[in-house]
């Protein structure tokens, strides 16, 4: 057996062996053909693309279910204490215990606002910041996470294994690309960064736009086609023709294209023709391609190539509506996946160094954890009876406080009697008694 490898002598793509400096250590020229979506012009273009009306509901319908769902810090293995803190400085709560809100918030740092904005990773394919701790008691405790837009970053730098040493922003505001501005390392844990998808030294990573940019590049040109036809032929262009017989001098002909120039729409509008001329309004003669259509066809591109065709199934001409259930398993499990790559990224950049810096490295952390994305939460009351009678969920306070927090019902008093003793479980059906077919009413016996 021979003995163990220790260090690298390869490299992690073709682009960290020209420099470990600057834009060719973070972007590999060889795998994107498209200028406009190279860095830093993909900055400004996934920001247009972010507008368009099909684009925005697409990250809308993908975002906003991982947002909503269930976060909490999970303290499995870990100390109170260190679990109590952390859930306390992240503004998350702990798994496993339903405390009702005691106040509203009054630290500066709140996990679901940096949610929102590390989610435009989405967007750009990066999201960057900067965290700031701040001393208290003898700990430290964390203090603002601020976002470092995109189109501030001037460069990246890396480590010679390939991982990302420091974000470099840019000297000239708004401008990507430009160095010489300040410089955020993860030496010091200061540096917190999602990259979606990232591949190789690539740690602008990849957008969930970027195989929408074909199509929405022809819809743009076409939706522009397409009201410029509506403009000049939506009600037909006005013509001045000479009846026949009549041998129009140059004067008439001139004062009749004057006529049908100045012609408006209007609730009071009407003109009066030259001797020897007749009015005529002209459309389009023959077939012309059905650009609506088309334009229907490209964005139904952008959503299937986001695994959110559900957007679609409403308007859908044609189609299997009943796939609509396998289609929304696809995007929910594709949200879940999103979900947990954000949990992981912040446990590991936010949880850990912290608690390394409290309690020591060998300290266990706890884990930020997410679930439920997109998950249907309805339970009927049917469904609360059956849990209870086959001893699914027993009716103790803990159990009445969630159904009344489900069902919107205020809170119980303490002091009713009602509730001084836990009452028995709902009557179980006796296994002897032949069940009834409630669709014809016949026994099964």
């Amino acid at each position: 057996m021979s003995e163990p490898t220790t260090g690298f002598r390869g490299y992690v793509d073709d682009s960290a062996a020209w420099t470990l400096d600057g834009y060719s250590a973070a972007v590999d020229y060889l795998l994107e053909q498209v200028p406009e979506l190279t860095w830093p012009s993909s900055i400004r273009m996934y920001a247009r693309m972010r507008h368009d009306p099909q684009l925005a509901a697409v990250l809308k319908g993908y975002t906003h279910p991982i947002r909503k769902a269930h976060w909490a810090v999970d303290g499995a293995g870990c100390r109170d204490e260190v679990t109590a803190r952390i859930a306390d400085d992240l503004g998350l709560p702990v798994a496993g215990v339903d405390e009702p809100p005691s106040g509203a918030r009054r630290r500066r740092f709140t996990f679901a606002e940096h949610l929102r904005v590390a989610l435009l990773d989405q967007v750009f394919g990066h999201m960057f910041f900067e965290q700031n701790w701040a001393a208290d008691g003898g700990r430290w405790r964390l203090d603002q996470v601020a976002e470092r837009m995109p189109q501030t970053v001037g460069a990246l730098k890396l480590n010679r294994d390939g991982t990302l040493a420091a974000v470099v922003q840019g000297a000239v505001t708004g401008v990507p690309g430009t160095v010489g501005g300040p410089t955020i390392t993860t030496a010091d844990h200061r540096l917190v960064y999602y990259t979606r998808e990232r591949e190789g030294s690539n740690y602008f990573g990849q957008s969930l736009l970027r195989p929408s940019y074909g199509p929405w590049l022809i819809k743009d040109q076409m939706l522009r086609v397409h009201a410029t036809s509506i403009r000049r032929f939506g009600m037909g262009v006005p013509t001045a023709q000479a009846l026949p017989g009549t041998s129009p001098t140059p004067q008439q002909m001139a004062e009749a294209q004057r006529v049908v120039a100045g012609i408006k729409a209007g609730e009071n509008s009407g003109v009066s023709m030259p001797p020897g001329f007749r009015l005529a309004l002209e459309g389009l003669t023959g077939t012309a391609p059905d650009t609506v259509a088309f334009i229907n066809l490209l964005d139904r591109y952008m959503t299937r190539s986001t695994l959110t065709s559900i957007l679609d199934m409403a308007t859908a001409e044609r189609g299997n509506r009943s796939l609509g259930e396998t289609v929304m398993d696809l995007m929910i499990m594709a949200q879940q996946d999103a979900a947990d790559f954000h949990a992981e990224a912040a446990t590991a950049q936010l949880v850990v160094p912290l608690v390394d810096a409290n309690w020591g490295e060998d300290e266990p952390a706890p884990r930020i954890v997410v679930d439920n994305v997109g998950a249907d939460v309805e339970t009927t009351a049917q469904d609360i009876y059956w849990l209870m009678a086959y001893g699914g969920l027993k009716p103790d306070a803990p159990a009445r406080a969630w159904i009344r927090q489900l069902r919107n019902i205020p809170p119980e008093d303490p002091g009713d009697p009602v509730f001084a003793q836990t009452p028995p479980n709902p009557a179980q059906p006796d296994p002897n008694t032949p069940a009834t077919n409630t669709t014809t009413g016949a026994s099964d016996a």
